[in-house]
């Protein structure tokens, strides 16, 4: 029965590491997706000025039309975004959870008693 003491803080041990691992590596699940959805937006606002100051141009409605459209993709990036800072919640919460089990894993292990 000493093996299964010995196992429980071992794998306890390997479930810990990888828990905290794990939630400190979330964040960077919606590094790339968040940054061209800003880079993005930038870009709508600035078309969107550039639409602004043509008004009353032949230009005009070619800038607004252009103006629309990069808002529109600019939205949709933003959506991509929230969902990816919803999945990196959800698996910062899953690591803390394993990180958990690990942590007890091994209180259980330590507090075993050997016969």
């Amino acid at each position: 029965m000493k093996i299964l003491r010995v196992l429980l803080i071992v794998f306890g041990i390997l479930f810990l590491l990888a828990g905290i691992g794990g939630a400190a590596l979330s964040p960077e699940i919606s590094g790339y997706e968040c940054m061209v959805a800003g880079n993005i937006s930038s870009g709508a606002e600035r078309s969107a000025k550039t639409a602004e100051a043509a008004k009353g141009t032949p230009q005009e409605a070619a800038l607004q039309a252009k103006a629309k459209e990069d808002a529109e993709m600019a939205a949709q990036w933003a959506k991509g975004c929230s969902n990816e800072k919803s999945t990196a919640n959800i698996a910062f919460y899953l690591a803390l959870g394993l990180a958990a089990i690990g942590f007890l894993m091994i209180v259980v292990g330590i507090i075993r008693k050997t016969r």
